[in-house]
């Protein structure tokens, strides 16, 4: 197992390509921490594996960030890998959307890595 022992940090494993990134590094032996505001979607990523780790998380919220990375380390142990797959699509084109929709865009797909 290429993984085993290893602590993998994913975001956006609620759903989409973090889901199935966070499965396959569980599935590869790493222990996951798995990060997302989906809890349900958190809730289906984790089942039936013991070594996926559910973490409610905001990575547009630096201190929450830096809370749950903390808890991750004192649980898991050191990071050993990062996969930021949490992300929104726009529905339309940047130039019919809300000025804070934009922004909200902007945090989540850059500051969400950036944290």
């Amino acid at each position: 197992m290429a993984f085993h022992g290893k602590v993998a940090l994913v975001t956006g494993a609620g759903s989409g390509m973090g889901q199935i990134s966070a499965w396959r590094l569980a599935d590869a032996g790493a222990q996951v921490a798995a990060l997302d505001l989906n809890e349900q979607g958190l809730a289906k990523t984790a089942e039936g594996r013991d070594n996926v780790h559910v973490y409610p998380c905001d990575v547009t919220d630096r201190q929450q960030v830096e809370q749950v990375v903390g808890e991750i380390r004192d649980k898991l142990g050191p990071i050993d890998r990062v996969t930021h797959a949490a992300a929104i699509m726009p529905a339309s084109p940047l130039v019919d959307m809300p000025v804070e929709q934009i922004l909200k865009l902007m945090e989540v797909n850059y500051a969400g890595t950036v944290y």
